[in-house]
């Protein structure tokens, strides 16, 4: 076979750095497309992006060629750069480390959908119990 067959999707879940509300609504418009780009350059596909002012939800297909931290540090780090460099956000950063969940082929299409309504889930759950959740779930 001359080509890769890649059918892998990751659920990934990161935080603010000690889950600060730092992400308004102004900083969404700019920090979600931004976030695309990098999921871009690191040749992942971006099903669906969204979050809440203390953390953010992507379902990305991978490029399988590299790691998921590295992919992950390479997303993060740039964005946070950018945001306290080039929008002035100061003080703005992630949390060390990030959940990862595996999504099988047939369940793409609801967490794509569960990751477009966070504020629906997260009626009277905070990022702790969701991830807990998310984990049992999976």
């Amino acid at each position: 076979m001359s080509h890769t067959l890649n059918h892998a999707w990751f659920h990934v879940v990161w935080s603010t750095k000690q889950r600060a509300p730092l992400i308004d609504t102004s900083c969404e418009r700019l920090l979600y497309p931004y976030l695309e780009q990098r999921f871009e350059e690191q040749r992942c596909r971006l099903i669906a992006l969204n979050g809440m002012p203390d953390h953010v939800h992507a379902l990305v297909a991978p490029c399988l060629e590299r790691a998921p931290s590295s992919i992950m540090q390479h997303v993060k780090g740039a964005s946070a750069f950018w945001l306290n460099r080039k929008v002035g956000k100061k003080e703005f950063a992630w949390q060390t480390g990030y959940a990862l969940f595996t999504v099988s082929p047939d369940a793409v299409k609801s967490v794509a959908r569960y990751i477009e309504r966070p504020k629906e889930h997260h009626r009277g759950i905070g990022l702790a119990d969701e991830l807990a959740q998310l984990a049992i779930q999976v």
